[in-house]
């Protein structure tokens, strides 16, 4: 999340492409389960939270 976010996965000038187009983060829900996972630059932190889901109706 991180590197996909300060650009060091990327070749030189790819970074500028997909963030024009992609927010890099995630989010993710199952049945009973859900993820986030966020990338803050100001304090550059990861953040990923797992939730229980319970009464889940899809």
């Amino acid at each position: 999340m991180r590197a996909l976010n300060d650009g060091s996965v990327f070749d030189k000038g790819e970074q500028e492409i997909y963030s024009s187009i992609y927010v890099y983060e995630h989010t993710g829900l199952v049945v009973d389960y859900q993820s986030i996972a966020k990338y803050h630059k100001d304090i550059d932190t990861v953040v990923i939270q797992f939730m229980n889901t319970t009464n889940f109706d899809v």
